[in-house]
């Protein structure tokens, strides 16, 4: 395994696909798809290349183990549009600030703080917003598994 492969989340094929298939006048489902694709092709390739994600440890709770595997969001895929230049500044301003209506709007809350996995505390969770999350994400963030949004 090249030196630096067990953190990378953007892969050159990942890269290559977004800039074919990124456009301007994009919805937010279909980024949303595009989105989803490209997090299935990272699980692909960590699989099939065999990336195991480093081994850390917990500042917290001392608990060792391996660290979460790479996940392509939403606003990763737009902070990557810029960061491998296929958008300008603007563009990516522009759609972070629509991923974020989006988001408000279909959710009114947000999670401000994710708990530690290995603590065995209750976890804490501050809600901003409308609302309240779902029970399902309550119940899992108070057994110490970390919410995955």
């Amino acid at each position: 395994m090249p030196s630096g492969d067990a953190q990378r989340t953007w892969f050159p094929e990942m890269i290559v696909r977004l800039r074919s298939e990124w456009h301007e006048r994009m919805s937010i489902p279909a980024l949303i798809g595009l989105r989803d694709e490209l997090d299935e092709t990272l699980h692909w390739i960590r699989a099939g290349r065999n990336i195991q994600t480093p081994i850390i440890t917990c500042r917290r709770c001392g608990m060792t183990g391996h660290a979460a595997e790479p996940r392509v969001s939403v606003r990763a895929l737009i902070l990557a549009l810029a960061r491998f230049e296929i958008a300008s500044k603007d563009q990516t301003r522009a759609l972070e600030k629509a991923w974020a209506r989006n988001t408000a709007s279909s959710t009114g809350w947000t999670l401000k703080e994710e708990p530690c996995r290995g603590s065995r505390k209750a976890a804490r969770m501050k809600i901003a917003g409308r609302g309240s999350p779902p029970q399902n994400l309550r119940k899992r963030v108070l057994r110490g598994h970390a919410p995955v949004d």
